[in-house]
């Protein structure tokens, strides 16, 4: 599943707080950008993340719908 990595659930938790891109994203995590951008191919796949193109940059948000969903049927499996 996407969310076994800690490294995905702290970016997801980072982006609950707002957009920001992705060298953010890993100056934040102390990980790799390279690293950081595997995790996010991962999470965009998975649809929990979005990407916007502001000119050279990629910021990404959270999906707010499909992680709440993503959540439900997590814990809804939990039970």
């Amino acid at each position: 599943m996407v969310l076994d990595s800690d490294v995905r659930r702290d970016i997801l938790i980072l982006l609950a707080r707002g957009a920001s891109p992705a060298g953010t994203i890993a100056e934040t995590l102390d990980k790799s950008r390279s690293g950081v951008s595997q995790h996010l191919s991962h999470l965009l796949s998975a649809d929990l993340v979005t990407c916007e193109h502001r000119g050279a940059q990629r910021i990404y948000a959270l999906n707010v719908p499909r992680a709440l969903a993503a959540w439900d049927e997590w814990v809804e499996g939990a039970r």
